[in-house]
């Protein structure tokens, strides 16, 4: 079986793109199935009557950090015989973007392997802290029968993901961002007058200073809820600075302070 040929890869991602509302009907129409779960979590196999059916999902591991890969593998049967099955995709979930064809090993095993760009390149992998994906294996037999099964996958970083990679800090945006990085959360923290709204700021620094704001207003909201952390227009006081410094140091920490 070779999934490589130009044929066989437009059969395969036709199948993979059909809508969620076509895959919702054959739900309905029977085509649920249990299905051993692998690390990661996700949902039982479906497939369509006599299609593939995906028997376990694994992935190995299932939290990639800092810019670690993983392999997915499938163990898959078919009523009419293995080879009866055109082979397989990997498939963003949520964008319905195809990432990689599956390779089969042997017999009915049939894995891939993923990393960061591979997610980058088909959903864009910017976050804070970690984010969790949510990817199908697909599996078509030649007369364009669907099987198919679930799986989430992790990435984590040590502070945030930025352009398909970890960033070591906020200032490793600018070649990744295309909004101003004039603001960062660190020129924000040390900000004199109230704070300015956290939308000034690009995405990932954006999502830092505000759990720093969530933190202060929070955890020493009689010092700090009446200034810019918490919507007022008061500047942050030495009593408000004293008491985050103590309470929010990770957030600080990450804001760059």
């Amino acid at each position: 079986m070779k999934l490589a040929t130009i044929s066989l890869l437009t059969l395969l991602c036709a199948a993979a793109c059909t809508t969620t509302s076509a895959r919702d009907q054959d739900d309905d129409d029977g085509g649920n199935r249990s299905a051993t779960g692998g690390a990661g979590g996700g949902s039982s196999a479906q497939s369509d009557p006599g299609g593939p059916e995906v028997q376990s999902i694994f992935a190995s591991p299932a939290r990639l950090e800092n810019n670690a890969a993983t392999v997915i593998t499938v163990q898959l049967t078919d009523p009419d015989g293995l080879d009866d099955v055109v082979g397989g995709l990997l498939v963003a979930e949520e964008a319905g973007e195809v990432i990689r064809p599956f390779i089969q090993v042997s017999g009915g095993t049939f894995s891939v392997n993923l990393d960061w760009y591979d997610l980058d390149k088909t959903v864009g992998v910017e976050f804070v802290s970690e984010q969790t994906y949510r990817l199908r294996a697909e599996f078509t037999d030649a007369a364009g029968h669907r099987g198919w099964s679930t799986i989430d996958v992790t990435l984590a970083c040590d502070v945030a993901a930025c352009g398909g990679s970890c960033i070591d800090s906020e200032y490793d945006q600018d070649e990744c961002e295309t909004c101003d990085e004039s603001a960062t959360c660190a020129s924000l923290l040390y900000n004199e007058s109230p704070p300015p709204p956290s939308s000034q700021l690009c995405p990932v620094s954006r999502q830092i200073f505000d759990a720093l704001a969530d933190c202060a207003c929070s955890q020493c909201n009689a010092a700090c809820g009446d200034t810019g952390y918490c919507g007022g227009s008061s500047a942050p006081s030495y009593a408000c600075q004293d008491c985050a410094y103590d309470i929010c140091y990770d957030e600080i920490n990450a804001c760059g302070g």
